[in-house]
């Protein structure tokens, strides 16, 4: 099962179903009784069935030296992104949006910078709560999906943001309160 591309992704599902313990001549499986009948794949509320595929063939099971016929289905099944989208994605999203505003926010004259580092560590606060969220319904697998590699980079931006805003925030109270003379190519920002 590959999750790379949760939760976006398809799964191809082979399975096989035989009676390896008995000889054609006991047990026979014909095309009539696997026909792929719809009622027999249906989704449910996570998944959709696409494509399903009936196959027969014959086995030769080299220990015991006999034959016997086996059924080969072939399923292909799409995830439903909707709740992830609306419950996951969209809410990062404007958590990142508001973030990145509010961090090229413009400030008051008067030095006030303290509400864009209150504001930074408000939306790393709520993306870790949505991080918990997710990494409950996220598969565990030896590579990241693209969901995880999506809010692992909001997190990077909106940390990479509130660490800016908290530079400027002390050179700003260097230059304001220390009398700190600022390199001519910092000063106008400051």
């Amino acid at each position: 099962m590959s999750v790379n591309e949760f939760p976006f992704d398809l799964q191809y599902c082979q399975i096989n179903i035989g009676p390896w313990f008995h000889r054609i001549s006991e047990v026979d499986i014909n095309r009539a009784a696997v026909a792929a009948s719809p009622k027999w794949f249906e989704g449910n509320s996570e998944w959709e069935i696409g494509v399903a595929e009936v196959s027969l063939s014959i086995q030769i099971d080299s220990d015991v030296k006999f034959e016997y016929r086996s059924a080969c289905f072939k399923v292909t099944m799409k995830r439903h992104s909707e709740w992830y989208i609306s419950t996951l994605l969209v809410p990062t999203f404007i958590v990142a949006v508001i973030a990145i505003f509010g961090i090229f926010a413009p400030t008051n004259h008067f030095g006030a910078r303290h509400e864009k580092t209150s504001l930074t560590l408000t939306t790393l606060f709520s993306t870790a709560v949505l991080l918990r969220n997710v990494s409950s319904t996220m598969p565990h697998a030896t590579k990241i999906p693209i969901l995880g590699e999506y809010l692992f980079a909001e997190i990077v931006i909106i940390s990479g943001g509130g660490l800016c805003s908290l530079l400027i925030h002390r050179l700003h109270y260097y230059t304001r309160c220390k009398k700190w003379k600022p390199p001519r190519c910092l000063d106008g920002g400051l």
